[in-house]
């Protein structure tokens, strides 16, 4: 399931700014003295200060948004592509204390395969879970009022900025250490994260891996609710509007 352009800019954006951030925390010594040893404080005072503005904002939104897609690209390979995998894991679900929405999500889907198994004008549609979900989300974008996909792609978006946010953390705090032992040997210097902070975004990950996961299953209930109703719908045409409820079993979000 996909976000719109400005959920998805707003997204590579913040997560870009977060991880330069944090870098440039990281390399503040290095970035002073490169700052010092090619003089760029004295080219500066040679342009206009609206040109020095200008470069400035653009390079930091250029660099921000780079940044945003090159990690946003790796968490889909790293993280989202084994979503579905890991939630299988019952271990998973009841630590991360989602077991509950699994179920609910779950039974969606099994209802709303088997309207599809039994629907004459979609059954050709019946082949994998993978092109359930793909179809289930077809189904919803095709259907819904303007005012629902709003509400399920801001769900969706959380999902997609909150796995970009657990792979920077996951980045940080495991990946970097390893590249720190490995630079005495290679020769390269990575710096590591001050323990207070490595302490906070170690603890951090336990609410970003739920909120994750919580996103993603309810986006796809929702999707799922709304399809059995278009299936019904479509194979019972008397129905009254409003004969078949899709309202969430869960809590609401």
């Amino acid at each position: 399931m996909q976000i719109t352009d400005l959920n998805k800019i707003v997204n590579l954006f913040l997560v870009g700014s977060l991880a330069l951030t944090i870098v440039a925390l990281l390399w503040i010594d290095k970035i002073q003295a490169y700052y010092l040893a090619h003089h760029v404080a004295e080219m500066e005072s040679t342009l206009p200060t609206s040109m020095v503005v200008l470069v400035t904002t653009l390079l930091a939104l250029g660099s921000a948004m780079f940044t945003g897609c090159v990690v946003d690209g790796l968490t889909e390979i790293f993280l989202r592509a084994n979503l579905r995998r890991l939630v299988d894991i019952r271990l998973v679900r009841k630590f991360f204390w989602v077991g509950k929405q699994y179920q609910t999500t779950k039974s969606c889907r099994d209802k709303f395969n088997s309207l599809l198994e039994n629907n004459a004008r979609y059954k050709s549609f019946h082949d994998d879970d993978k092109g359930h979900k793909t179809f289930a989300a077809a189904l919803f974008f095709h259907t819904a009022q303007s005012g629902n996909v709003s509400w399920l792609v801001q769900h969706h978006a959380v999902h997609v900025l909150t796995a970009d946010y657990i792979f920077l953390v996951l980045t940080f705090t495991i990946v970097f250490p390893i590249l720190h032992f490995l630079g005495f040997f290679a020769g390269f210097d990575v710096k590591l994260l001050p323990f207070p902070w490595w302490c906070l975004l170690i603890l951090s990950l336990y609410p970003l891996c739920h909120l994750a996961i919580d996103r993603w299953l309810y986006t796809y209930e929702i999707a799922y609710r709304h399809g059995m109703v278009v299936l019904s719908e479509a194979a019972n045409p008397g129905l009254a509007p409003g004969a078949i409820s899709i309202a969430p079993a869960s809590q609401a979000h």
